[in-house]
Formats: structure tokens, sequence, C-alpha cells
């Protein structure tokens, strides 16, 4: 099977799941984006300046939501929500895709994607929240890519600097607690032109995805700045409790412990770039740094990197198991037992397939917000 035809398949699968998942469930908060699409398709302007939509664009998803209804007679709610399973579906793909350029002969490369695709928690975030944090979970993923493949003259930054500028154009604040550490990474452990470059192309794709920069940008930015001082300062207080954080993140908690473990021992059974993993660990931590000074304190901010750290899981166990089946060899080449593959595959995606029914059929079961 070819990379493209891998890819095709997994789209597939995942856009099955994504577009059955949003059309059997209540999207939190959609209400705003979809009346923010209507403007935009009728080219409202009043309803288009409003600070709400300026503060979360979401514009890429608006975007692809107009260009819905324009070629369909269906709601601005289905649009959206099309948009929300394209977008995700496309993420949760290409995360299939660098699982088997990282682990090739493995199940990885479906482990991974089922993992995002099934995924519980999108259900329980605002729909920018959810598509932001598929595409920074695959950014992370891509820079770990690079860190163990070593990066190309200009296609890896070009690439990178896209997916920073994608979600950009979703979720601004999000993105940025992504793109300052990277690029900062990249300062250290690669060449100027590789930083130029990853710069110069979020930018551009940030522009070029979000109209609002393009007619007004400096009622774009003001806007998203009183926003994000909205939720800091003025908004009803809402206090992430440790319980609620634990029970939201434990499998993530459960693969960065793994994840430590696999390079923290004497004879380390992964190649995970320990310098790379700095920068996971770095960006996580202003994340948390971040949500614990604001006010309104939302579980689903933590989202990108909950996603990141429970991909995490079945990438150091698939390791591991590689590591024991075949220690000289396992880098370059070695299959794992069939058994194994099975083990790590049911456990996983099954886990995460009965998380999503019991979520559709009793969603109050799975998630006790604070």
């Amino acid at each position: 099977m070819t990379l493209l035809q891998r890819f095709l398949l997994l789209f597939f699968l995942c856009l099955c799941i994504q577009g059955y998942l949003w059309q059997h469930t209540i999207i939190l908060d959609i209400h705003p984006w979809t009346h923010a699409t209507e403007a935009l398709v009728s080219w409202n302007s009043p309803v288009l300046r409003d600070p709400f939509t300026y503060g979360y664009p979401g514009t890429l998803p608006m975007l692809i939501a107009a260009g819905i209804m324009q070629l369909f007679p269906i709601q601005a709610v289905q649009a959206y929500a099309g948009s929300m399973a394209l977008i995700i579906s496309l993420a949760a793909s290409s995360v299939g895709l660098l699982a088997w350029r990282l682990r090739p002969k493995t199940p990885l490369w479906l482990i991974t994607s089922l993992l995002l695709s099934f995924n519980p928690l999108l259900t329980n975030a605002t729909p920018p929240s959810a598509m932001v944090a598929t595409i920074l979970a695959l950014t992370l993923l891509y820079v770990m890519y690079i860190e163990e493949s070593s990066v190309s003259s200009w296609f890896d930054p070009l690439l990178l600097g896209g997916l920073l500028g994608i979600a950009a154009t979703i979720r601004l604040d999000a993105a940025i607690l992504f793109v300052i550490p990277i690029l900062l990474y990249s300062t250290m452990r690669w060449a100027p032109k590789h930083t130029a470059l990853i710069l110069i192309s979020s930018l551009s794709v940030f522009i070029a995805g979000n109209p609002f920069m393009m007619f007004e940008p400096s009622y774009f930015l003001t806007a998203f700045w009183d926003k994000a001082l909205y939720h800091a300062i003025e908004k009803e207080a809402l206090t992430l409790s440790l319980g609620s954080l634990l029970q939201y993140s434990i499998f993530a908690i459960i693969g960065a412990a793994l994840t430590v473990i696999s390079v923290v021992v004497p004879r380390s059974f992964t190649s995970i770039s320990k310098r790379f993993l700095v920068l996971a660990f770095s960006i996580t931590a202003l994340l948390g740094i971040s949500l614990s000074l604001v006010k309104y304190q939302a579980i689903w901010y933590t989202l990108p990197v909950v996603l990141f750290w429970e991909m995490m899981t079945p990438i150091i166990l698939i390791d591991f198991t590689r590591f024991f089946s075949a220690p000289r060899t396992w880098r370059y080449s070695v299959t794992l037992p069939v058994a194994a593959q099975g083990v790590i595959a049911f456990i996983i995606v099954g886990g995460s397939a009965a998380l999503y029914i019991q979520h559709l059929t009793k969603p109050s079961v799975l998630f006790l917000l604070p």
C-alpha cells in the first residue's frame, strides 16, 4: 500500500467517524460561529464585526462551511459540522501518515488515527477548540518526525509554518502558545533560514486563511486582545479542579509518564529525542501556567497537549515491544509479533471506541466538569 493509498483510506475512515459524530452530538456553543457563517455567506458586515467572532475567529472552518452552503442547500449548523469533520479528519489521517513514517511496519498509523477520530474529548469542547487541538497535536508530532529524520532545506519548515498558520486562523490564542516555543526551538536546533521559513509560512497562511486580517487587521487584533482580557479578568469565574483535570487527561498523563520513563532508563528503548521532549513539556507547562492565570479555566483549553500525550502512549508501547523483540536492530528493520500488535491495537483503539459509544449514549457518565 502506497502512502497516498494509506492516507486516503485513513481519511475515508476518519471522515465517516467524524461525520457521524458531529451529526449526532450537541455541539457546544456552536451558534455564534454558525451565525457568523450565515453572515459571511450574505456578507452581513455588522454581524461580521461582532467582537465575539473576531475574538475567536474560527475563520477557516467558517470559510469551508460557507463554501459548503454555496454548493448544497443545507443549514449553517450542518455545514459547520461538516467543516469540523473535514478538518479533524484531515488532521487525523495526517497523524496516521506521520506515524507510518515514524514507526514503519507497525500498526501505529492505524492506532493513532483512530485514537484521534474516536476521541470523545473532542465533543466536550467548543468547535474552534476541538479543531485547533487536532491541528496542534499534529504539529507537535511533525516536529518529532523532523527531529528523528532531520530537517529538509525548505519543505519541512514551510509545512510546519503552514500548520501553525492554520491553527492560528482557528484559534489565535492557542496557536501562540505553540508558535513561540517552536520558533525558539527552531532557532536553537536548526539553521536561521529554517526559522525564517516557519515564520513567513505561518504568517502567510494566517492572513490568507483569515479574511478579517485582509480588510480590518487592526480591528481584528484589538478585538482578539479584548476577548483575551475578558476571559482573563471579567468573565464569571470557572475554576478547574484537580479531580476534573485528572479524570479528563488520565490517558495523557499515562502517555507523558511512559515517555519520561522511556528516555531516562539506562538502556533507552526509544529513539525520541530528549531535546524534543523538553519542547513538548515546555509547551505543556506554558499552557498550564497560562490557564492558571485566567479567570475562566475551561477544561478544553488543555486539549491540544492532552491529545498529543495520548498519542505518545501507543508510540512508546510500540517502541517497547520492538526493543524487546529485536534489541539490536529494532530501529531499522523489525516486524512486531502479531500477538503484540493485536493487544496494543485492541486495548487502545477498542478502549477509545468504547468511550466514544458510551459518550454518545450517556455523555454525563464520562465527564464531570468543574
